[in-house]
């Protein structure tokens, strides 16, 4: 099966001008100490991390935000080689009127789309974001402007997953309608997540080990498919582990089966905002959206709840049993022939 091109063409077929062109218009760039190492930081042209977004009103800074987002999405596709895909595809869609309807954009490896693609990983990494001004590809928005790209998005996250023989695929929970039209199948972050699971994850039976990162509301989103008893006997046999941070999750309450309770105790790990320092265990506490946690709790290593991703990120990576990705093994990695994103 061939997928659909990543190039986005403008609608006056000509090549739409690239976003770090446009950041770099508005006074902006995606900054590099080493060009290709690291995923960059956010600031003012001229070469200074520490100089960021000047206050120009709500309007501009969405806009800059946006573009930002762009960025790494770009980067999830020319860096990391994963395929953007609008869903619904039209092959889905019966009916005509729907399929002229918006479209969704999810990103995956090629062994996600294409079932005779080779060679197969046998594992996989699920990244579902929260709630709010976040698209596909990101934590937190402000994090990506205020901190570093690093923090605020999945890009290490999905670097760490394919240097460790792990394939990926980013959910988008949050875009539900363009233009006041709702998207099919995702007019609500639950329905958006069943969908995608059914689509695309449920049938990749050659994954035989899934991983999960939830942020915040994505964690009711992975609840939507974890209760979902179309999907439930397939979802305790492959999932491996879940990282949730400062996130909605399943309770006791919710789980009929002795034996589903002790698979989350052991399985689930919720990383929450906390002073304490990363990896620390909490004893129960659960953070804003659990006081009775049936999961293992521990301090994300950030006491703001948009910045408990980023900065679990080395925590998760022990979670998972994937190999801690160092500066200089990047280094060593771009120069094998990894293809670094310059700052322009």
């Amino acid at each position: 099966m061939e997928p659909p091109p990543n190039d986005q063409i403008g609608t006056d077929g000509q090549q739409t001008p690239s976003t770090i062109a446009k950041l770099n218009e508005e006074g902006y760039q995606i900054y590099y100490e080493k060009a290709g190492v690291g995923y960059g930081v956010f600031c003012q042209n001229g070469n200074d991390p520490t100089k960021k977004i000047i206050w120009k009103g709500q309007k501009n800074y969405d806009d800059i935000g946006d573009l930002v987002i762009a960025y790494i999405q770009d980067q999830m596709v020319e860096r990391f080689g994963l395929l953007r895909i609008e869903i619904p595809e039209n092959k889905h869609l019966q009916k005509v009127t729907d399929q002229q309807k918006p479209k969704c954009d999810i990103y995956m490896t090629r062994d996600f789309y294409d079932p005779e693609y080779q060679p197969k990983n046998k594992k996989a990494l699920v990244l579902i974001q929260g709630t709010g001004q976040v698209r596909a590809g990101v934590w937190a928005r402000s994090v990506c402007i205020n901190e570093s790209i690093e923090k605020g998005s999945m890009l290490p996250q999905i670097d760490a997953a394919l240097k460790n023989g792990c394939s990926v695929i980013v959910f988008n929970p949050n875009l539900n309608r363009k233009e006041g039209v709702n998207i099919p199948y995702c007019r609500s972050m639950e329905s958006h997540s069943t969908y995608v699971w059914h689509t695309y994850v449920e049938p990749a039976k050659h994954f035989e080990e899934l991983y999960i990162i939830a942020h915040s509301a994505g964690g009711g989103c992975l609840s939507s498919i974890q209760l979902n008893d179309d999907y439930k006997e397939d979802f305790y046999a492959r999932v491996k582990k879940v990282a949730l941070t400062d996130s909605w999750h399943v309770q006791e309450g919710d789980l009929k089966k002795k034996e589903h309770k002790k698979w989350m105790r052991e399985n689930f790990v919720h990383y929450v905002a906390s002073e304490e320092p990363v990896g620390k265990d909490l004893d129960g506490r659960g953070g804003w959206f659990s006081s009775k946690p049936i999961c293992k709790t521990v301090s994300a290593g950030h006491p703001k709840h948009e910045y408990t991703t980023g900065y679990a990120h080395d925590e998760i990576v022990k979670q998972f049993g994937f190999v801690q990705i160092g500066q200089n093994q990047q280094e060593a990695s771009q120069k094998e022939g990894g293809a670094g994103a310059a700052a322009e």
